[in-house]
């Protein structure tokens, strides 16, 4: 009645992710509305082979009339508060008894156990890419961890994976978000190739954190550098598409996405040689070169990498 999108982090992506696709083209279909899939991916060796099938299924629902798109980050890492990392039972009574309860011996070789040999649904991201591809970017407490993988950490302090990752945990009180290497590059460069792939960062940057996952800074720079100029996922004139005309009508944004006369002047003037991101998931705040000027509604807000004049955004709305 709204024209609206029914736009879906959905349910699982990993093990379960063929069924939480699923879902989520039936409900666009039932209700008659546009889907957009967010970040669409699949976490974990065991299921890098899915996406095939992934996006089979989204040309077979736009074949039957539905209105499917979906969109990636330009990255093989995902981003997470670390308590999506635990069993759901152990979330159960809060994170003041959790942290408590991981302080004890007891306490840490039961979260050891339900990592080993799980018996309640969840995507157990320990068990299933270790420890050792967890790198930490958030523990105010702990700033020792900030910038290791857990491992390190555990080798620093001389624990094993699991009693380190419940001290860094519990020693923050839970404040704590993590970066997990758990996807396959190959397989985000597929998800771009399709027709209705679109690009996002879905980037979080925590207020106070050292570190965030690179595709806060360099998402966009990335996909033009990485996968357009260096992949040939895509020429460039599409891809520039992608990022300007191809998402503005998707999500109506109206006289933007564009160089035309009468529409607002948005743009990015850069270097398709040269562009690229620098930021590491070291050192994500590193610039990102290749970028000439950025004109928002018609006045220049950044030039040779520095921010310059008054702010000129404007909140937009979907019509």
């Amino acid at each position: 009645r709204y024209g609206g999108m029914y736009t879906t982090h959905i349910r699982g992506e990993a093990d379960t992710v063929i069924d939480a696709l699923k879902e989520a083209l039936r409900i666009g279909e039932k209700a008659g509305v546009p889907v957009n899939v967010s970040h669409l991916k699949a976490m974990f060796p065991q299921n890098y082979d899915k996406v095939d099938r992934m996006l089979e299924m989204i040309d077979e629902a736009n074949g039957r009339g539905a209105d499917v798109s979906i969109d990636a980050y330009p990255y093989a890492a995902t981003s997470s508060p670390t308590m999506s990392a635990l069993p759901p039972s152990f979330l159960s009574e809060g994170i003041p008894a959790l942290c408590g309860r991981l302080a004890t011996k007891e306490g840490v070789d039961a979260l050891r156990e339900a990592i080993a040999h799980p018996t309640e649904a969840w995507e157990n991201p320990i068990g299933n890419i270790g420890v050792e591809n967890f790198l930490i970017t958030k523990a105010p407490a702990t700033p020792e961890a900030v910038g290791k993988r857990v491992s390190e950490y555990a080798e620093m302090r001389g624990l094993d994976g699991i009693a380190a990752f419940a001290e860094i945990y519990g020693r923050n009180r839970g404040d704590v978000t993590d970066v997990r290497f758990n996807m396959l590059e190959e397989n985000v460069a597929k998800i771009y190739s399709h027709p209705k792939c679109l690009v996002g960062s879905d980037g979080l940057y925590y207020g106070g954190a050292e570190l965030a996952h690179p595709r806060a800074f360099a998402t966009f720079p990335r996909y033009l550098g990485r996968f357009i100029r260096e992949k040939k996922v895509l020429s460039l004139a599409e891809g520039i598409h992608r990022l300007t005309g191809q998402a503005a009508e998707r999500y109506r944004i109206k006289r933007r996405g564009f160089i035309r006369e009468g529409f607002f002047a948005d743009l990015t003037v850069f270097d398709p040689e040269t562009i690229a991101d620098r930021a590491t998931y070291e050192d994500p705040f590193l610039p990102n070169v290749g970028i000439k000027c950025v004109i928002v509604n018609g006045k220049v807000r950044a030039e040779d990498g520095n921010v310059v004049g008054d702010g000129n955004g404007a909140f937009l709305t979907w019509k």
